[in-house]
């Protein structure tokens, strides 16, 4: 199940740029940030170097360690700064689209421990 997240108009190489800011400003080598994160150091530098997407979990974990918004991670901005409607349209739409995987996910993960016990 992947939960990498493909929106229109956003590069994951900008992405990737983006994550390797916030590991530097929190002054580790990407070893470190990957294992902070719970991934191995192969897939977090194929995020970085935008060869890969992101999984929602990871930038949730980023998010939550760091303090940067997702809105930032996927999209460069500050939410708090929108200068446009087309801005604040797509902030809602990729909003919504991160609500409804993390449903799916939490219901994917009941579903599969249920499966188990």
């Amino acid at each position: 199940m992947s939960d990498g997240i493909d929106v229109p108009g956003v590069s994951l190489v900008e992405i990737g740029q983006r994550l390797e800011g916030i590991r530097l400003e929190q002054d580790l080598d990407a070893p470190v940030f990957a294992a902070q994160l719970g991934v191995s150091e192969p897939d977090y530098l194929q995020w970085e170097s935008g060869m890969a997407r992101i999984p929602l979990a990871a930038a949730l974990e980023v998010k939550k360690r760091t303090g940067q918004p997702l809105d930032y991670i996927y999209l460069g901005r500050d939410p708090s700064k929108v200068q446009s409607f087309e801005e604040l349209s797509l902030l809602k739409k990729i909003y919504l689209f991160l609500v409804v995987k993390k449903i799916k996910l939490q219901f994917w993960w009941a579903k599969k421990r249920n499966k188990s016990n």
